[in-house]
Parts: C-alpha cells; structure tokens; sequence
C-alpha cells in the first residue's frame, strides 16, 4: 500500500486514472478532489446560475459571492466582529449593538466600524493614532454632523463650535448618534438606534449615583445630563410614534425614561443648577468673559429644553394623597434667569477664545440676567394662580 509523502516531496505518486489525463499529486486527496471534475454525474448545479462544482462547501461558498441575495446558508457570524468581542475573542452577532455587549451593558462599535480599516498610516502617524481609531471618527463624525444639521435646530442646547468628539463624555456621543441613526436612517438603523437608546438608558440608570447628586456642588455633570434629555427627547419621539397620549396632548413615557426624567429634573433642583448666581460661582473671577458667556448660555438652553421636554410628558399618576404628579417635572417657576441670546451668536463657527461681547452687544441686545424681573420665572409668577388646577403654562 503505497503512503502519502510529505507536501514537499520530490514525487508525485498520486496520479489520476481518467483516460487521457496525466495529472499526478503529493496527496491522494488532491488526486480525487480533481478526479471529480471529470466526472459530470457527482457535480453540484447552482440554483440560480449554470455553474456547477464537485463540493457542498464549494456550492455555499459560490452562492455566497454570487447569489447573496439568494443565499439559504446565511452566515451566523459576523464579517468581521465589533471592538469588544474582537478584544476578548468571542463570537459577534453584528448587529448594534450587538447581542453580547447589550448584555454585559458595554459600549459596542457601530456597523460602519466594522467595515475594513482604511490604511492611511500617513494620518494615523501624524495624528499618533491608529488607522482603527482614525476610521472610527470618521464615520461618528458623519453622524455627529447629521445631528447638528438635523436635529440641532429644533434642540439648540448643544454648543456645536467647541464641541469635539475626541474629548466629549462617550454617553453624549453615542446619544447623539442614536438621534441620527433615528432622524436619517433606514429601517434597520432605527432598530439599531432603539436598541442604543434601551442600553444607554439601562447604563445611565445603573450609574445614578455618580451624576444623581444629594447635595449642592459646584461641580456639574453637564455632559450626563444633556445625553438624558436626549434619551427623555428620543423616548418622545416613540411615545408619538406609538400615540401614546391623553387628552392634554401629552405622551406618555416609558417607565425607565420617566424615572431618568425625574431623577434628572430632582438633581438639577438640588443642585440649583438654573439660578443665575449659581451659575457665576462656576467660575473664578480670572475666568475669561467670553467662556462665562458659552457657559451661561449652555446652561440657559439645556434648562428651557429640558422645560419643554417635561411641557410633552404626561406625569405618571400617583396613588392616593401623594401630592401633584406635576411637582416631579420642571416648571417656569424655576427658571431664574433671562432668556438665551442671539441664536445667530449661539450658532456662529467660532469658538469661545474668539468671541468678542462688544462685538455680540453690537449684533445684538445682551441681556441683563442679574435684574430678576428679566427672568424667565418671573413671567411664571405672573401668570401663575394656586386657584386653578388646570396646567395654563
């Protein structure tokens, strides 16, 4: 009985035994892989084209490339697995976020992260970073810039001339990217940007207690709080979808991104965040004017959206004598500052090292947040009445 040698033998000692065919291989199973060539009766017939092979895993593999569309032995892996499962070697579903990090409550890559990398090391070696992390930003970027040209305008509270992806809290970024994949995606992207929003609102739930602050602090999460309101946003927008409403044209939340909304509104309340001279004591007196003024507005804009916010939601009921459910949300009443300036100047491609206030006074009327009867609150306490329990604001 003659062996098979090693791959790199000399000889050939398999020879095929078609008449008229000289062929020879080092192993025999080459030698019959290409026996059954000559033999029509033993090939396989593609469904959907006249190609024929002589194995199964060649037929999947042709209708794979040829027929995807068509293909009845789909992969159950991903082509190329997200940032975490590639990290720690387990298997990726690829979806987004996929089914392993929802579990575990982790970040995951999006699908257009596992595209193939660009390889521009030119850029990776002058940015030190890698060719990953540089196709990465790009394709967040995109999204972050459907945001901003999309979204944004209904939502000002976000300022876009500072904002940097490289240095803003994760939460933030893939909130806004879930904003996008929603407002501009198909519909597998807004199943994505679902299941974004049901793992974000866990994570930010699960941490309550790093930006659910008991006790006045200088200190403000303002990143944290804006990736809430824009769950709270979103949840809106399923709330409508969903018409789910009462008779005051008010949705109804979810319980998770209700919780978060109250939670959110109580610490902001602790932390007197929407006080004018709160927001002074943020800075020292060496603070530039001009960062003063961003700042200011930041937090002026991120108070009335998140004002208008609780203005959609309907309270949840409260059993027996608990008080009123509209105590939970925001009201006028506690805006205690002047309304934000120019949208123009809030817009502008600038950013905070190089605006001049002579220069927006020019523009425009800058407001004098330190006269109290300027305030937004104020107008609350004018047209508010304890003798009426319908909700006029």
């Amino acid at each position: 009985m003659v062996t098979e040698t090693p791959a790199d033998s000399s000889q050939s000692l398999f020879q095929c035994t078609y008449p008229g065919c000289g062929a020879r291989y080092q192993r025999k199973g080459h030698r019959n892989r290409h026996m059954a060539q000559h033999s029509q009766q033993d090939r396989l017939s593609c469904p959907y084209c006249e190609s024929t092979v002589t194995r199964n895993d060649l037929l999947r593999r042709h209708v794979r490339i040829y027929h995807p569309q068509e293909d009845p032995y789909p992969s159950r892996r991903a082509q190329r697995a997200c940032a975490s499962c590639h990290k720690k070697k387990e298997r990726c579903d690829g979806g987004f976020p996929c089914n392993a990090c929802r579990r575990k409550g982790i970040a995951c890559s999006s699908a257009e992260t596992n595209a193939p990398v660009e390889r521009d090391t030119t850029e990776a070696a002058a940015s030190n970073k890698s060719p990953a992390a540089i196709y990465f930003e790009r394709n967040t970027q995109r999204y972050i810039d459907i945001y901003f040209k999309e979204f944004h305008p209904a939502w000002p509270f976000l300022y876009c001339s500072t904002f940097d992806l490289s240095t803003e809290p994760t939460v933030l970024v893939q909130s806004m990217v879930m904003l996008a994949l929603w407002i501009k995606g198909d519909g597998d992207q807004k199943t994505a940007a679902v299941g974004l929003h049901e793992r974000l609102c866990s994570v930010i739930y699960d941490q309550m207690d790093q930006w659910y602050i008991a006790e006045p602090s200088i200190t403000w999460p303002m990143g944290t709080y804006q990736s809430i309101l824009l769950q709270v946003i979103f949840a809106l927008f399923q709330a409508k979808d969903n018409a789910s409403f009462d008779l005051s044209l008010r949705f109804r939340l979810s319980p998770l991104p209700y919780r978060l909304l109250v939670a959110l509104v109580q610490s902001c309340r602790r932390l007197e965040i929407f006080t004018y001279p709160k927001m002074l004591e943020r800075h020292g007196p060496a603070a530039p004017i001009s960062l003063m003024w961003v700042t200011l507005e930041e937090v002026k804009r991120f108070g009335l959206a998140l004002y208008k916010a609780c203005r959609m939601c309907c309270p949840e009921p409260v059993k027996g004598n608990a008080g009123d459910p509209r105590d939970e949300l925001l009201t006028l009443g506690e805006l205690n500052f002047c309304m934000p300036d120019s949208d123009e100047i809030w817009n502008a491609p600038d950013d905070t090292a190089s605006i001049d206030l002579s220069h927006i006074s020019q523009r425009t009327k800058v407001r004098d947040n330190g006269d109290p009867s300027g305030w937004v609150s104020h107008s609350w306490s004018v047209l508010h009445s304890a003798h009426f329990k319908f909700d006029w604001l």
